[in-house]
């Protein structure tokens, strides 16, 4: 009898929460207040739900909520007997999303929430797992690994060209450099000539040949 595990209340409203989501079935929606199925095909069922003030808004939180517990329990319990059993409902949860995000295809808005509550699954849950159920490849590791290497060459690579080739900026500076020694010698050329119309002259006069 003492070997019966107490499971804490919390989890306990936790798991009846994610077991309803989990369950639903396909072309079905939630109704969040009388924790039940509604098909969503049929008029009757969508009467009811405008009548209990049912909303894809409504379901969107609660599944958001939902989501967001099942994340904090996987947080606090991981390491206790009830780890096992928060994955198995993590998985059933996260189907059970799949399943309503079909239904409600044709809303964008919807869908795109939903898609940021499986995001909360899929961060939490093992990386053994999310490969069992093809959520990444097995290869990933090697590709994230590869990818690294290949981008790193590039920097390398780059990082040897810029010391090869040399900056903008200091081919700027050669030219300036060059420019103020041809400067400089003009003007010691010049510095000698006082008459601005002998300057002139000589800056126009072609320059002596060489006799044969």
């Amino acid at each position: 009898m003492n070997n019966i595990p107490i499971i804490p209340i919390q989890l306990q409203n936790l798991f009846d929460d994610m077991t309803f989501i989990g369950n639903v079935p396909p072309n079905h929606k939630l109704c969040v207040k009388s924790k039940c199925y509604s098909n969503s095909s049929s008029w009757i069922h969508w009467s009811f739900r405008k009548l209990d003030f049912e909303s894809s808004s409504l379901t969107v939180n609660f599944i958001h909520n939902t989501c967001t517990a099942a994340s904090q329990a996987y947080s606090s319990f991981s390491k206790t007997q009830f780890e096992n059993v928060i994955l198995s409902k993590l998985i059933l949860l996260r189907n059970g999303i799949k399943n309503i995000q079909k239904t409600y295809i044709n809303d964008v808005k919807t869908s795109n929430s939903l898609e940021t509550s499986l995001l909360i699954i899929d961060l939490i849950l093992p990386q053994k797992i999310k490969s069992q159920l093809g959520l990444i490849s097995n290869n990933y590791n090697n590709f994230i690994n590869d990818e690294y290497v290949i981008e790193y060459e590039k920097f390398i690579n780059q990082e040897n060209n810029n010391k090869k080739v040399s900056k903008p900026i200091e081919i700027v500076n050669k030219k300036e450099n060059e420019l103020k020694e041809i400067s400089s010698s003009l003007t010691s050329n010049l510095s000698g000539i006082s008459d601005i119309s002998a300057v002139t002259a000589l800056a126009s006069s072609p320059p002596n040949k060489s006799k044969k």
